[in-house]
């Protein structure tokens, strides 16, 4: 459990230091007011999806490791 813990954190921590990366990104090129309005949607809808595979993939992680089962499936990554 510790080592499952320590993994949610470091992929949450990854998702959050990209997420971060690509909002700069966006603010760095200087868009109007109203493109950056649906980058930001877009963003925010890109965001959902991701953490709705990273919450998919957790649950089949955790119910490997409940049932003693290995689990070496690797994490989604924004990409996907």
């Amino acid at each position: 459990m510790i080592i499952g813990t320590y993994f949610e954190r470091k992929f949450k921590h990854r998702r959050e230091t990209e997420l971060a990366a690509k909002f700069n990104e966006g603010r760095e090129e200087g868009v109007s007011v109203g493109r950056e309005e649906g980058r930001l949607a877009g963003r925010a809808q890109a965001i959902a999806e991701f953490n709705a595979l990273l919450d998919k993939w957790e649950k089949r992680r955790d119910e490997a490791i409940g049932k003693g089962e290995p689990f070496d499936e690797p994490p989604p990554k924004m990409s996907e």
